[in-house]
């Protein structure tokens, strides 16, 4: 048989409520990710670029659970995250801005 882990769980073992929950959320990452992209960028981009801010952060609160979290100093987790995601943000606007 095949034993899933992690994020392979979440994607096949959820609840068609947490199957809404994160449709409702991917949106609004989509929508607040296209406030910052020019006009011109489309619904793909958008969408694309959500995903990689999904993506990073999901990373990072895995990491936060993950045993390598006793390894490095994790008690501001959410403050790297913050930073990491406006890292990433920064690079998504000046990749679309050209």
């Amino acid at each position: 048989g095949v034993r899933l882990v992690g994020s392979e769980m979440c994607i096949r073992d959820r609840s068609e409520e947490a199957q809404l929950v994160g449709a409702k959320a991917f949106a609004r990452l989509t929508k607040v990710v296209s406030g910052i992209l020019p006009k011109t960028v489309s619904l793909t981009q958008k969408q694309t670029s959500a995903m990689e801010v999904w993506a990073l952060v999901h990373g990072f609160s895995s990491l936060h659970h993950h045993a390598i979290a006793e390894m490095i100093e994790m008690t501001n987790w959410k403050l790297r995250v913050a930073d990491a995601v406006e890292i990433m943000v920064n690079a998504i606007y000046e990749k679309h801005r050209n």
